[in-house]
């Protein structure tokens, strides 16, 4: 027979271990840029949802594909210039328009890398 202290040990370890695996899951973040405005707009997809032990366990695994299509959608009319307006104290005046994105909730969107090629963290 175990004694209690060797069972409350165990039972310590595991709620360790089980801590240290949720905190060890990251969580997701896809950058898309509005076509209406051109603002960057982060759709956040946070850790506790169970995503990366079964990709349909707690995410709505259509949002989540809608929005990395529209993180690669580069829009028919985008310039590379779009990228650097606005990075250089100018104003930053892009739209796109709504058919070229890919539409999430209403709204379109499209690459998020012409809002922010580098997004924040």
């Amino acid at each position: 027979r175990e004694s209690r202290s060797s069972m409350s040990t165990k039972h310590d370890q595991v709620n360790v271990c089980a801590t240290m695996r949720r905190a060890a899951l990251p969580s997701l973040h896809i950058a898309g840029t509005r076509c209406s405005d051109g603002r960057l707009h982060l759709f956040s997809f946070p850790r506790d949802n169970g995503v990366f032990r079964s990709i349909s366990a707690g995410w709505n695994t259509d949002q989540v594909l809608q929005c990395v299509e529209a993180s690669c959608r580069i829009p028919p009319s985008f310039h590379p210039i779009d990228v650097t307006t606005g990075m250089f104290g100018g104003a930053r005046d892009i739209s796109y328009h709504d058919d070229e994105g890919v539409s999430i909730d209403g709204k379109s969107f499209v690459d998020g890398g012409i809002a922010a090629p580098a997004p924040p963290t």
